[in-house]
């Protein structure tokens, strides 16, 4: 339901998405491979640059 926007937007040829601060099953998504690389970058087709918000660095291992 959250990403019913983000299609439409890469085929529009979007170039930047920013990740949320929140989590999703206990793991932030400034850190989810799978939601930044499998999802958004596979399976949506983005080829652009994935940013994160700037607090949530901190909060990721790494």
């Amino acid at each position: 339901l959250h990403a019913q926007g983000y299609p439409p937007a890469i085929d529009a040829g979007v170039l930047t998405v920013m990740v949320s601060f929140s989590s999703w099953n206990g793991v932030k998504h400034t850190g989810n491979k799978s939601l930044q690389t499998d999802v958004l970058k596979g399976r949506m087709g983005f080829q652009g640059f994935v940013v994160g918000d700037w607090n949530a660095h901190g909060q990721v291992e790494g």
